[in-house]
């Protein structure tokens, strides 16, 4: 991080400030991994506060136009959960819904720490990178019509997505191989 406080980026933020804001939401992050111990109109105030202070860094740094189709679609996401958890009230605060989002938006946090230069690599598991969700994209879409939706089917009856579509491309190839049809 730069500790120039002359420096700016392109849109004339400070960089400075920006660096400041960045370790703010670090430290946010830090606090957010303890959020059970924590008052919940702090845990409601961060939650809310996180996806617009992430936007406005990597608007600020002039990073947002370089990120994918699916890396901003994820911090908008960040964004709509962060109002989500924002708006529970605490007498409706489970560990089953709040626990997921939370760890979310500190996913968020360490993409965008990471895309801004903050600390060089991620430190909240992520389980899946985006570059594995838009393989898994492309792998579903290039299925044909019936079977996504039977992809979607089997999903949407509690199996899993990512297994349904290697599974439904291993029955084509089956269905290929065995009995000769171009399904």
């Amino acid at each position: 991080m730069s500790t120039d406080s002359t420096a700016v980026v392109e849109d004339g933020a400070p960089l400075f400030e920006l660096d400041l804001g960045m370790a703010e939401l670090v430290r946010m992050s830090d606090v957010l991994a303890r959020w059970e111990t924590r008052p919940w109109a702090e845990v409601q105030e961060m939650a809310q506060l996180i996806g617009p202070r992430l936007l406005g860094q990597l608007v600020g740094r002039g990073l947002w136009d370089d990120w994918s189709a699916a890396e901003q679609a994820s911090l908008h996401w960040a964004m709509a959960e962060g109002h989500s958890v924002g708006c529970v009230l605490e007498s409706y605060a489970r560990r089953e819904y709040v626990a997921p989002r939370i760890h979310f938006l500190r996913q968020a946090i360490d993409r965008t720490a990471v895309a801004c230069g903050a600390y060089g690599h991620t430190r909240v598991s992520s389980g899946s990178s985006l570059g594995q969700a838009e393989e898994y994209l492309a792998r579903f879409t290039a299925l044909p019509e019936g079977w996504r939706v039977e992809v979607m089917r089997r999903a949407a009856s509690g199996g899993d997505i990512v297994a349904a579509i290697a599974e439904a491309a291993v029955s084509r190839n089956v269905l290929r191989s065995v009995y000769g049809m171009k399904v």
